[in-house]
């Protein structure tokens, strides 16, 4: 059982309130102003940390929704002006395969044959086509569960430029097999 950060008491497991970076106990929670069942309440509580919750606490001061928003605007500003100048750096240089060979070594995937080249070029013009990774996405505007199904799909992307890298290594590997047993075969 989880206790609480604030007042140490023991949280159960439908008695508390999910912050940005831990979870505080129900009584904790209703001191700083939330309350369940008000349909703000969650996101207040996702937006703020819990030393920012015991600092509400220990001033016996209630959640300002209107604060967090000022600040939460802030936060995604800064966040979009970071994620745009990130995202333009990286379009402007993989875009339509322009320094395509920069994007093969970032991915380790320089040593691929020609044909797994090309598949790969089609899929990076593809996804920067339509700018779904490296693109202007507001991930701090999304709700939680589509957070996640990007974190997921960009994660499986990675992972597939690892696959392919893998894969051009063992059909390498399998030609190498393959002269040896033609040489062992005609001997």
């Amino acid at each position: 059982m989880t206790v609480c950060p604030i007042d140490g008491s023991k949280i159960g497991m439908f008695s508390s309130w999910i912050l940005k970076d831990g979870e505080i106990c129900n009584k904790c929670g209703a001191n700083i102003g939330l309350i369940h069942g008000n349909e703000n309440a969650d996101a207040l509580a996702h937006s703020i940390t819990v030393s920012q919750a015991r600092e509400l606490y220990d001033k016996s001061e209630k959640i300002n929704a209107q604060k967090i928003n000022k600040q939460r605007e802030k936060e995604d500003a800064e966040a979009i002006a970071h994620q745009d100048k990130a995202s333009k750096d990286k379009h402007d240089r993989y875009h339509a395969g322009l320094d395509f060979s920069g994007f093969l070594q970032e991915h380790n995937l320089s040593k691929a044959d020609q044909d797994a080249k090309e598949q790969i070029k089609k899929i990076n013009n593809e996804m920067n086509g339509m700018r779904w990774y490296r693109g202007k996405v507001n991930f701090i505007q999304l709700n939680m569960p589509e957070q996640a199904k990007i974190a997921n799909l960009t994660t499986q992307t990675e992972q597939n430029w690892l696959l392919i890298n893998q894969n051009e290594e063992l059909k390498k590997q399998n030609q190498k097999i393959i002269n040896l047993l033609s040489k062992i075969a005609n001997q």
